[in-house]
């Protein structure tokens, strides 16, 4: 190519330099007799129309230059191409510049003084992109067309910004084959930090993720999080979600999945240039920091075995952070880490201001639970609110009373919460948990005055949906919701809202509590440490189901979770009693707490009409035998014989106050 264009600019340079030795110079105004010598017998319309000037894309030459013979350019005797050139109409001396296809449009049209409107959505385009185009224009299957042709021709395509508006569409169609397509032209991100923008442009893409399976979550963090550098912005509360999800050990993998993903594409392993060193120690500082996020959550959701081997056997250039190694010390290693946990405990108390004696019951508090009831002024239960250490249900207790005065103190909750919820009060509880804590007390509230719905519409805007089966109270989240954030449940949040959703069943509501319930107990083994259903749980579904179904219901529930390897507590057996007590149902009370106080089991109670035991067998009989002997829940006999006295079965009261006296010798005994 360069040795064509010398030959040519040599020949151009003979030329030019011959012009005014060899070449017989024509005057303009000869070329312009014999033009009009040539046209003389033509009508004046062709002349006009002759002598119109046309655009060309030739260079003009100056008006000014001498014009030169033709015949010596080529041939000397070429007269037919010297009256060709004559006849030519003149050149448009006004250059005009080539067409060049691009995204933009010119900045200002020839034809018209006005601009043109340039759309920002692309930024300094080198050429035309038909793609993105398309994507501009909304026609987004015309543009998987042609990235289909320009895939097959091997055409380098463009990643762009404008991609992340179809792939959003595409999200909120559940379409994630889409999703995942135009995610791929987004383009790639270096290591850099977190910044507010990218957090608020992908925030909404986070929300509708973490309601999806583990497998869906975890290539979209492979796809996004490692080879488009997205990581800093998506991957933490991600990865939280996937710790509830996931077990240990795939969980683990997965996650050295994703990072090695991102540090093979966030920076080069072999360039020295200072940038790539700038590169290379941000991801390094990055990764040491997920791991000590990750480690630490592992213990938080009591996940302490696999959490001790990551501790012990960190991952190559990983080092834990000094929270971390105090974490671990006060969580799984107790025995070891007994003067630390004194220090960390010390720190605290002296932070708070907290007695330097302990109460008479060993503990460390402010107050006595003793005192707590006998605290009939309510200045004396704030002041022991907003200590931060009562739990959600004493708070609840204190919120209830400041609204019975909310007539004559009508800014006395809203001061309470301003002040319980301030992020600016030291203490060692993170202002965001005593949020939670406070919409804990609200959802408490409403579970106990039977509003359901509002408890678990509390329930959805603080936290997420973890640990709990598909309900039909369930509501998908607005906008606006999904701006708040939310939080991974505690059991005790779930121990709270199981009543309002157990409650909140449709018709058949038996049939569904059954199901619910099933469904329940199935999908507990997957979940973590710290959301595996405890006495309480088993406790809570029993009761409200028995207390809405009827005692027969509270028998398949326990039946139920016999069946599925979970040992009833004597909490569970009592709440059918007593149950069955309320709906007067005096033979499924009187065979139940028969078999409860007995030492072995009665053939012959086995074998009697009534279906409320007709599925359980011997061997679940003696395991209610196993738990009433434990001891842990008494029969409150008293309690019983006024109920039954109330009812007007002297019988029955007189049989249970017999009871209490002969238990009360026992115990005196």
């Amino acid at each position: 190519m360069l040795t064509t264009s010398r030959n040519a600019q040599y020949v151009l340079g003979l030329v030019l330099r011959q012009a005014s030795t060899r070449r017989q110079v024509s005057s303009t105004a000869s070329a312009t007799v014999n033009l009009e010598t040539f046209y003389h017998d033509d009508d004046s319309a062709r002349t006009a129309e002759s002598s119109t000037p046309t655009q060309t894309l030739f260079v003009p030459h100056p008006a000014n230059a001498p014009s030169l013979s033709i015949s010596s350019f080529l041939e000397d005797d070429m007269s037919e191409y010297q009256a060709a050139t004559i006849t030519l109409p003149p050149r448009d001396f006004r250059p005009r510049p080539l067409e060049w296809p691009t995204l933009r449009a010119p900045k200002q049209n020839q034809q018209s003084t006005e601009p043109v409107a340039i759309s920002p959505d692309i930024q300094n385009p080198a050429q035309r992109d038909l793609m993105a185009e398309l994507v501009l224009k909304g026609d987004y299957a015309g543009a998987r067309q042609l990235y289909a042709q320009l895939t097959e021709m091997r055409v380098k395509i463009p990643r762009r910004q404008i991609y992340f508006q179809p792939a959003m569409e595409a999200l909120e169609r559940d379409d994630f084959d889409s999703f995942f397509f135009w995610l791929e032209l987004y383009p790639n991100r270096p290591a850099k930090p977190n910044n507010p923008h990218l957090k608020q442009q992908w925030d909404p893409v986070i929300t509708k993720m973490i309601g999806r399976d583990p497998e869906t979550i975890c290539t979209f963090l492979e796809l996004a999080g490692g080879r488009k550098g997205l990581n800093p912005t998506i991957l933490v509360p991600l990865m939280v979600h996937l710790q509830h999800k996931l077990p240990a050990q795939q969980m683990r993998h997965r996650f050295e999945k994703i990072l090695d993903s991102y540090t093979t594409h966030a920076m080069s392993s072999t360039s020295t240039s200072e940038r790539a060193a700038q590169h290379r120690a941000v991801v390094d500082k990055q990764v040491q920091r997920w791991w000590n996020v990750f480690l630490r959550k592992w213990i938080l959701l009591g996940s302490n075995q696999a959490a001790l081997d990551l501790y012990e056997h960190p991952p190559d250039g990983v080092i834990w952070e000094e929270f971390t190694h105090r974490l671990v010390g006060d969580e799984l290693r107790q025995g070891t880490s007994t003067d630390l946990k004194r220090e960390f405990i010390a720190d605290a108390m002296a932070s708070r201001k907290w007695p330097q004696q302990p109460s008479p019951t060993g503990k460390w508090t402010l107050f006595s639970w003793n005192e707590w009831h006998t605290w009939h002024q309510l200045p004396g239960r704030l002041r022991s609110v907003l200590s931060y250490q009562e739990p959600a249900f004493r708070l609840a207790e204190v919120i209830q009373l400041v609204q019975r005065i909310s007539d004559k103190h009508p800014t006395l909750l809203n001061r309470l919460e301003s002040r319980y919820c301030s992020e600016t009060i030291y203490s060692h509880h993170s202002s965001t948990m005593r949020k939670l804590k406070w919409n804990e007390a609200l959802l408490i509230i409403d579970r106990k005055s039977l509003n359901d719905v509002a408890a678990v519409e509390k329930f959805q805007r603080s936290y997420l949906w973890v640990g709990l089966p598909d309900h039909p109270a369930r509501q998908p989240i607005t906008t606006a919701q999904s701006e708040i954030k939310r939080r991974h449940p505690t059991l005790k949040v779930i121990n709270a809202v199981l009543p309002s959703l157990i409650r909140l069943l449709p018709q058949p509501r038996s049939r569904r509590m059954h199901d619910f319930h099933r469904a329940y107990l199935d999908s507990a083994p997957s979940l973590p440490p710290s959301l595996q259903p405890d006495n309480r749980t088993h406790t809570v579904f029993v009761d409200t189901i028995s207390r809405v179904a009827g005692p027969h219901y509270g028998m398949r529930a326990l039946r139920t979770m016999i069946q599925r390897g979970y040992k009833p507590s004597r909490a569970a057996y009592l709440a059918v009693l007593y149950t069955a007590a309320t709906w007067n149902n005096k033979d499924i009370f009187c065979k139940l707490l028969s078999t409860m106080e007995r030492k072995t089991t009665d053939p012959a109670f086995r074998n009697q009409d009534g279906n409320y035991m007709a599925d359980l067998d011997p061997l679940e009989l003696g395991n209610v035998n196993e738990v009433m002997s434990q001891g842990l829940v008494p029969v409150d006999y008293f309690k019983l014989a006024k109920f039954w006295a109330r009812r007007g079965d002297e019988q029955l009261a007189g049989d249970m106050l017999i009871a209490a006296q002969s238990k009360a010798r026992e115990s005196t005994v």
